[in-house]
């Protein structure tokens, strides 16, 4: 993705153009022509990478769940508690399986107040959750590390 947003003009020049959920973000630098030069792209696109990755998370709905055997993806191999069941819109017939998410709570989607723990969590996908009302169907090991369970459904981040 950077390789071709990246433009460097005659090494005095830079710009960049990042396009995340229809949100445009524009960076332009100007560098001078002495041996520094190279040292402060580097750290330019350096700063830039680090954006795109705090910005390329995706916004979803997680529950939990307790019961993780059998799975749709594994059937009877346990796979741990720091699972997740994806919700129809990630499922695309068991592609996702065995893929791993971190998630993110970012609020509480009813009256429970701060449910979130300021935590993230690294979770693999082991199961569908057909018809579910989240994205992320997680262990409920795996909520309670990102949120107050007495929630039972939270906004998230996620990505892969």
């Amino acid at each position: 993705m950077l390789d071709q947003a990246l433009q460097v003009t005659f090494a005095t020049q830079a710009k960049l153009k990042i396009r995340n959920k229809g949100t445009i973000f524009q960076f332009k630098a100007n560098f001078k022509r002495e041996p520094m030069e190279k040292t402060t792209l580097i750290i330019f696109v350096g700063i830039i990478a680090c954006l795109v990755s705090t910005t390329s998370a995706t916004a979803g709905i997680a529950t939990f769940y307790t019961s993780y055997i059998p799975s749709a993806c594994f059937g009877n191999q346990d796979n741990g508690n720091m699972i997740a069941a994806a919700g129809d819109a990630l499922w695309n017939n068991g592609a996702v399986c065995g893929k791993t998410f971190t998630v993110t709570c970012t609020g509480a989607r009813n009256a429970v107040p701060h449910p979130c723990t300021g935590k993230s969590v690294t979770v693999k996908i082991v199961d569908h959750c057909p018809g579910c009302p989240s994205t992320l169907d997680l262990s409920k090991e795996a909520f309670t590390l990102i949120a107050d369970p007495v929630a039972g459904i939270i906004n998230i981040d996620y990505k892969q």
